[in-house]
């Protein structure tokens, strides 16, 4: 399925991720990759070892990446990889068939191409999920998964429905704002960039749900890995109260809570992700 609505929408929504890292204030290179999933977009910065990669979620990618990827690359050598079939700068088809193992294969493809040493894997939300689907090996150092899906179904409400329709059926940059601040913590105020970016979205591309629980068995395999699970506490997506359990049951992980941020964080809070990817890294090995 080609997520875009017109080949004219694709080319809005791709001038504003590349202008959007023309304007990216660190040293960074990008680079395109072919994989079985398609074209693959990934922007490198930063140097030291370990090297880091970040997987956005839904509807995220590089270009909207660029606060914790900044803070990451001052520690260590940072990769963002675009998802294929998200908007951003990859493939525009979206895996039609067994979506997750379908990502988790990609990812095993693509990391010998990324680092030629160990990784550690940071998932935000969808990314988490895509993280957890892919092959425990001694490459992967460490595993960060930050407000994760794959654990539970994302949670529906009320006020879900009544951030979410308007944004599809009128999308401008009060519908989009609203949307955000139902996914960020109370009080926190989207950026410009971020409101822009949802517009841009809604209007020029096919967005996608969030996926859920996956099979236990897939989960159980990384329990030999360093890992951390944290979720913002405000969450509304994965609330930190529904999390715990599944996590502590098919990861043996603790699920950290970030005091004062939502469903965003590495958005919102991108230098509490950064503490906790020091803490792996310290670890790895």
């Amino acid at each position: 399925m080609n997520i875009y609505r017109s080949e004219s929408a694709r080319q809005t929504l791709t001038d504003w991720c590349r202008q959007r890292l023309d304007g990216w204030d660190v040293e960074h290179t990008r680079e395109v990759l072919d994989t079985a999933l398609g074209p693959t977009h990934v922007v490198v910065a930063g140097q030291a070892e370990p090297t880091v990669v970040i997987l956005p979620g839904t509807n995220f990618n590089a270009a909207t990446s660029t606060a914790i990827a900044g803070r990451s690359a001052a520690r260590h050598r940072t990769v963002v990889v675009d998802l294929p079939g998200q908007p951003g700068l990859s493939a525009a088809q979206r895996p039609e068939c067994d979506r997750l193992r379908r990502y988790g294969s990609w990812v095993d493809e693509l990391l010998p191409l990324l680092a030629d040493a160990q990784v550690v894997l940071l998932g935000h939300s969808l990314g988490a999920a895509v993280a957890l689907a892919a092959t425990p090996t001694d490459r992967i150092a460490g595993l960060l998964l930050i407000d994760p899906a794959g654990f539970i179904r994302a949670r529906l409400t009320g006020r879900l429905l009544a951030s979410t329709l308007p944004w599809i059926l009128r999308p401008n940059a009060r519908t989009s704002e609203r949307m955000l601040r139902y996914m960020s913590a109370p009080g926190h105020a989207p950026s410009r960039e971020l409101i822009d970016w949802l517009t841009i979205i809604i209007r020029c591309a096919h967005t996608s749900v969030a996926p859920g629980p996956m099979p236990a068995e897939l989960i159980h395999r990384w329990q030999s890995t360093p890992r951390v699970v944290a979720t913002g506490e405000h969450d509304r997506f994965f609330p930190p109260d529904h999390l715990r359990g599944p996590v502590r049951d098919r990861l043996d992980s603790d699920t950290v809570v970030l005091a004062g941020a939502g469903h965003l964080t590495p958005q919102e809070h991108p230098d509490d992700v950064v503490a906790l990817l020091a803490g792996l890294a310290r670890n790895r090995g």
